[in-house]
């Protein structure tokens, strides 16, 4: 049987910051190094706990913190991003 995946906070901002941007899966992908399908997954939350390496990556992409990706903190800001990376 199959079973839908719930987005997690990481999908839910991953895929909210990424619309800001304006960028495509595909665009985000490339800049992270990963593929179409595991950034949609991660954005579904079929994939719910992604390597930390790629979300170091996301959030530097993205220009958030980590702990705000993951649900941390409720804190996006771009000067602490560049302090993680």
């Amino acid at each position: 049987m199959y079973t839908k995946s719930m987005p997690t906070v990481l999908g839910l901002r991953v895929a909210q910051l990424r619309e800001q941007h304006r960028w495509t899966q595909k665009h985000l992908a490339d800049i992270v190094g990963c593929s179409i399908n595991a950034l949609s997954m991660i954005e579904t939350g079929a994939i719910p706990t992604p390597r930390a390496d790629r979300v170091i990556r996301l959030a530097a992409a993205l220009g958030a913190t980590t702990d705000y990706l993951l649900g941390v903190s409720d804190e996006s800001d771009d000067q602490k991003a560049a302090t993680y990376v």
